[in-house]
């Protein structure tokens, strides 16, 4: 029955968009908007604004939920990875995740890395 419930479809979808807390999803169930049609619907009809950080949550949803391959993973992981060793070489770096689990696509890119030298190198090198 939950799986059907509308308000609990609402919060499964936009707890996937940036930008969509808990009470906000709250206010958008109100206002019986339980997914992303009705909630362009909403905006079309002015009947709702969004943050800029909403907006972009919005815009691109379907990209940021998409699955990333385990051979896109493991070449922008090792990218990252040699561009963090350009200053560092002894950095001890590792993609982990679903990655290391070796599903065959991943949410996210997770990498652990391990400063060898000056930890300020390091972390202007992340922040680039």
């Amino acid at each position: 029955e939950l799986r059907n419930d509308p308000k609990v479809i609402a919060f499964e979808t936009f707890s996937k968009t940036i930008g969509f807390g808990p009470a906000f999803i709250r206010q958008l169930i109100s206002k019986k908007i339980y997914n992303h049609m009705d909630l362009r619907r909403a905006l079309a009809n002015k009947k709702l604004e969004l943050t800029d950080a909403q907006k972009l949550g919005v815009m691109y949803y379907e990209d940021l939920n998409k699955r990333i391959p385990r051979a896109e993973v493991e070449k922008l992981g090792n990218r990252f990875i040699d561009i963090i060793r350009q200053d560092d070489p002894a950095a001890i770096c590792h993609i982990v995740g679903s990655y290391r689990r070796e599903l065959p696509t991943s949410g996210d890119i997770d990498i652990i890395c391990v400063a060898k030298t000056d930890i300020s190198k390091f972390m202007d090198k992340l922040h680039e």
